[in-house]
């Protein structure tokens, strides 16, 4: 529970990071308006002296079981660090290839986070794990020590009682790996760098694949496991995927852009549908929830549109003739994640979910209007409708609030007439 004791310790380990940061960004300006007078070994030493410090410091805060502040000691010991590797790596000439340096900065990083239990560590890990497989995938190197990076982030996720944040960054580089090894499979040679349509076809499928991890997850009902909550974690997760997805879906220009961009290859296609139907075999051959088998057999129609849209021969085996109304598919799926999310915010009265619902109409009606509706009549009666489901959203709203909000008004009445007399 968030009590007055956390709270106080939050703002004050807050304010001291904060001083932290301003006492840095003075000696930054300092170190850098002198760069040139100083001397490059005391430069090295000084913040090579600055990371034991600090490692000292966070050693005697272990010992002390203080872990707010072994975790801010940790935490800038290791930026003490990356400064004293890089500096030191140029300047002795051990290193200057940047990949190899910031792996070493992110190994050291990850050997503080695992020593302190430091979340917010190991999201600096992964973030720079995510440019470093971006940087080796443009210099044509190895991704071994990135995929061994990426397992001991899945590691100290599930060392943790609940961080599902680092598990989502491993999800996150675990998918940004597989697409960089597509592909370097599907173009060698892919300087320059260029939009593939089957690139996109596999990130889809691999995205939509991610329900078969979920499926897997909420089976594990091991006590104090914390994988159902990732699972979950994930689950909303990949719903915000859709969600991002879907939207360009609405428009017309989106689909004849992956339309001109299609080469004819089938090879995206292909892996898309044997993932899907591995998926769906794990989500609907386990005891699922109806929400998961939802979300995906909305990705499995949304991946069966998008490979009608850019395929002649879909078409065809499909018997579907009306490709000029795929983007009116894609309002009426934004209609639809509209209203799940707003029956839902409704029935959880989250408040997330119901702006997520009403922005989503929003957005069906501008497409609506700007695609397909010319006249002035039929845009008004479209927002009209629209009018009308937010009203009838918002008197179900006050239906469910009012049992909360009248003992409340009943308590203060008495006080408020009290003050009014006074």
């Amino acid at each position: 529970m968030f009590t007055i004791e956390n709270r106080a310790h939050t703002i004050y380990y807050g304010l001291l990071n904060l001083t932290i940061v301003a006492a840095l960004i003075g000696a930054v300006v300092l170190i850098a308006n002198n760069l040139m007078q100083i001397p490059a070994l005391w430069f090295i030493s000084g913040f090579g002296l600055l990371t034991l410090m600090l490692l000292m410091g966070g050693w005697q805060a272990q010992r002390t079981q203080a872990h707010d502040a072994r975790t801010i000691w940790s935490f800038w010991a290791g930026i003490a660090y990356g400064l004293t590797l890089f500096a030191g790596g140029h300047w002795f000439g051990l290193s200057t290839f940047i990949p190899d340096l910031l792996l070493l900065w992110i190994v050291g990083l990850a050997l503080l986070a695992f020593w302190n239990g430091s979340t917010l560590q190991m999201m600096l890990v992964a973030g720079l794990t995510g440019i470093w497989l971006y940087l080796v995938f443009l210099y044509g190197y190895s991704y071994m020590p990135g995929l061994l990076i990426i397992m001991a982030i899945y590691a100290f996720a599930g060392q943790r009682r609940f961080a599902p944040a680092i598990f989502l960054a491993a999800i996150v580089l675990t998918l940004l790996l597989l697409n960089l090894y597509a592909y370097d499979l599907l173009l060698p040679a892919h300087f320059p760098l260029q939009f593939s349509i089957t690139q996109l076809l596999i990130t889809l499928a691999l995205v939509s694949s991610l329900h078969a991890v979920v499926a897997l997850l909420e089976s594990r009902n091991a006590a104090q496991s914390p994988w159902p909550a990732y699972g979950e974690a994930l689950h909303k997760l990949t719903q915000v995927i859709g969600v991002a997805a879907l939207l360009p879906f609405a428009l017309r220009a989106p689909w004849e852009m992956l339309r001109a961009a299609f080469d004819g290859g089938l090879v995206g296609l292909v892996l898309g549908f044997a993932l899907l139907m591995v998926t769906a075999i794990l989500v609907f051959g386990r005891q699922t929830s109806a929400a998961l088998r939802a979300t995906f057999c909305g990705w499995a129609l949304g991946y069966l549109l998008v490979a009608i849209g850019i395929d002649d021969h879909m078409l065809d085996m499909m018997h579907f003739s009306g490709q000029a109304y795929l983007p009116l598919i894609g309002i009426g799926m934004t209609v639809a994640a509209a209203g799940a999310y707003l029956v839902s915010g409704l029935y959880r009265i989250c408040l997330v979910r119901m702006s997520v619902g009403v922005g989503l109409l929003f957005v069906a009606a501008m497409a609506l209007m700007t695609e397909w509706i010319d006249g002035y009549r039929g845009q008004a009666l479209l927002w009209l409708g629209v009018a009308l489901i937010l009203w009838i959203v918002t008197q179900n709203l006050h239906r469910q609030l009012n049992p909360l909000i009248a003992p409340l008004a009943a308590r203060t009445a008495p006080r408020l007439r009290q003050e009014a007399a006074l």
